[in-house]
């Protein structure tokens, strides 16, 4: 980090580029700040209501038709009783809903704690970024007085600008383990809503010996 903070310039030249190199380096912060928004966006769409909704609908559609041919073996049972065995389904698809939510948000927490880390770093830089932005103006020339408040903008920005770099690998690292979670957890929930169906096959089939 040293070498990037460097020696403060002695001539306004220098100091005027030096803030510009700085400059850079706040937007770059910003920057990936940025980009970790957008993937915390994109995440929470993938694994939204909507997505698991849809995810649960290709379960239940296979389980629907296992319970379609039980159906078929036995065409003289009433149209009561497959109403019930629909609510049933229903019943199955609504308590696999609610399982998986819950296991999606508790396997969530390590990313969520994460993201508002990020948040806090880009709320940092900003007010860094904004006091560059006008260090000239505030300044007026005065030599002395730039390099005294440019100093600690100078050193925070190259320390926010190693903090996101350490913080970018985490965020792959805590991404993966998540997306590991994830197979875990549909494997673990549409192994559960099967047996619930499978439960419920042998009810269907005790009915129609009766």
């Amino acid at each position: 980090m040293g070498q990037m903070v460097g020696r403060m310039p002695d001539t306004w030249d220098g100091l005027l580029e030096e803030k510009d190199r700085v400059l850079y380096w706040s937007g770059e912060v910003l920057s990936r700040v940025a980009d970790n928004v957008n993937q915390e966006n994109s995440l929470l769409i993938e694994y939204s209501d909507e997505s698991i909704d849809k995810k649960i609908d290709s379960w239940m559609e296979s389980n629907q038709a296992r319970v379609d041919r039980i159906f078929s073996k036995h065409p003289d049972l009433p149209e009561a009783y497959k109403v019930e065995v629909a609510n049933e389904l229903a019943q199955i698809r609504e308590e696999c809903r609610l399982r998986i939510r819950n296991d999606y948000y508790r396997g969530y927490k390590d990313v969520r704690k994460f993201t508002k880390r990020v948040d806090a770093l880009g709320d940092r830089q900003r007010k860094v970024h904004v006091k560059l932005q006008h260090l000239e103006c505030v300044c007026n020339r005065n030599m002395k007085k730039f390099q005294k408040k440019f100093g600690p903008l100078r050193v925070k920005t190259f320390r926010n600008l190693e903090i996101g770099e350490r913080i970018m690998f985490q965020d792959k690292r805590l991404k993966s383990q998540f997306g590991k979670r994830v197979y875990d957890i549909d494997h673990k929930n549409v192994e559960e809503c099967a047996k619930c169906v499978d439960k419920l096959i042998k009810i269907i089939e005790k009915t129609a010996l009766k």
